[in-house]
């Protein structure tokens, strides 16, 4: 009789668990996206930061964008 009490707690356990259980969310933190562009910064950018900009991140608030582009050298992708 014991074990099937044991079982049943058990159960309901595995049951609940993903509801109980949730994903700290980070605050304060902010995100990074690096951008390499194969040609020079201009249209596609734009529209890079207008559309994360819509999805309510903010550049220098929650957001730093490390976009590079080559110049005369490869080394600009270089850290």
């Amino acid at each position: 009789m014991q074990l099937i009490g044991l079982a049943v707690v058990f159960a309901v356990g595995l049951t609940l668990a993903p509801l109980v259980a949730e994903a700290q969310q980070a605050t304060g933190q902010r995100r990074r996206v690096g951008l390499l562009n194969a040609a020079a910064p201009g249209q596609s950018e734009a529209v890079l930061r207008e559309g994360l900009r819509a999805l309510g991140y903010v550049e220098g608030t929650n957001l730093v964008i490390d976009a590079r582009a080559p110049t005369a050298a490869w080394s600009a992708f270089l850290p």
